[in-house]
């Protein structure tokens, strides 16, 4: 897992156009991407910021993807964990679920255990 670099925009740009996503206006300084066994670039997330009234940096999970190639190999996980904390602080740290994806044909629920237990 490492930040994004320019020279992996085009490679970036390809998995989102495999995804029949618009892949214009896409910043390498806001992503994440995740390497398979073989050193090749085979997931890739993005949060964008997003204004606020309040001193509060929010910022918004924009893409999450996975090489078709790649799936089933946790790297899609990987990169929700080492994003999440940066986009979704608050809900983490109130115990609430954090972010609900579609991952084929799964609702995969992210969530922090349980303080107490009733």
């Amino acid at each position: 897992m490492r930040a994004a670099r320019a020279e992996d925009l085009q490679h970036i740009q390809k998995l989102v156009l495999q995804e029949y996503m618009n892949p214009l206006g896409l910043n390498a300084s806001r992503f994440l991407v995740a390497l398979d066994a073989q050193g090749t670039l085979s997931a890739c997330g993005q949060l964008e910021p997003k204004p606020s009234a309040v001193k509060v940096e929010f910022q918004e999970l924009r893409t999450l993807i996975v090489a078709k190639s790649a799936r089933g190999q946790g790297l899609g996980t990987s990169v929700m964990k080492a994003l999440a904390p940066r986009a979704l602080w608050f809900e983490a740290a109130a115990g609430t679920v954090v972010a609900r994806l579609a991952a084929n044909d799964q609702l995969v629920v992210l969530c922090n255990q349980p303080r107490f237990s009733s």
